[in-house]
């Protein structure tokens, strides 16, 4: 039996009346990628907030390693789940290898300042994500998918056990979509653990072992990837388009709804 990484329990979040979350419940498998995917506003960037202990739960706990997350002190949580966000902060002024030495910080001594474990561990960050000719440019300088690539690289550096992914293949083009998909199923062999949203099933096919089909902060399904996405029914009352073959996913364009009418 897979032994899991992470866990919520019963975890609900309200945005004053409103609920975000309802009662979600999850166990994520080690050493597996779990994709959440949804419509829009359906709470996967808010699962994955709670997830790695960034929002705090109004019912409900999430346990780590069967510890609870907000138990932890913020330094160990960060030394336990690395997160790449949607909207990346403002880092103006430093340069690329500046900002994934950021994700050392957990580790690193304030005092005495990096040591070379930790240039060692970002090094091979940059070499993993692609990005070694971008190393001493300037952050604000890139393009989306190149700051994109640098996030990723900084939460591989990190080197954390979970690995929490808000819509990692943003901004990437085709070529570095590929190159990341291989690299997430080759971090999960070294019994790492991934959590990632995304808006493409296409990417959930290819790189999920399992997935989450969330909608109004309920889970409507959990399981394999496979299966899911084999669910035609479910996946066009979801997400109000017309499903019919789960090749789509690899091949071509799902089928496009009918265009509504012209005001």
């Amino acid at each position: 039996m897979t032994q899991a990484a992470l866990c919520i329990e019963n975890g609900s979040v309200f945005l004053g009346k409103r609920e975000i979350l309802h009662q979600v419940s999850h166990t994520f498998p080690r050493g597996k990628i779990t994709g959440i995917a949804g419509p829009n506003g359906a709470g996967k960037t808010t699962l994955l907030k709670v997830l790695g202990g960034l929002l705090p739960l109004n019912e409900g706990k999430v346990t780590i390693d069967g510890v609870d997350l907000q138990a932890l002190p913020r330094r160990e949580r960060a030394r336990r789940c690395g997160f790449v966000f949607q909207q990346v902060p403002e880092t103006s002024g430093f340069t690329v290898e500046e900002i994934v030495m950021m994700g050392r910080f957990p580790h690193i001594d304030l005092l005495s300042g990096p040591k070379t474990k930790d240039y060692e561990a970002v090094h091979k960050a940059i070499r993993a994500a692609g990005i070694e000719a971008l190393a001493q440019r300037a952050y604000r300088d890139l393009s989306g998918g190149e700051q994109q690539l640098v996030q990723i690289a900084r939460v591989f550096a990190q080197e954390t056990p979970i690995l929490l992914l808000d819509e990692p293949a943003a901004n990437l083009d085709l070529h570095h979509q590929y190159a990341l998909g291989n690299l997430l199923r080759q971090i999960t062999k070294n019994d790492r653990t991934v959590i990632l949203t995304s808006h493409d099933l296409h990417h959930i096919a290819a790189w999920c072992h399992e997935m989450i089909l969330l909608d109004s902060g309920k889970i409507l399904a959990a399981g394999p990837s496979s299966e899911i996405l084999s669910d035609y029914d479910l996946l066009s009352r979801t997400f109000k388009v017309s499903f019919f073959h789960f090749d789509n996913f690899r091949k071509g364009p799902l089928e496009e709804p009918p265009s509504p009418p012209l005001p």
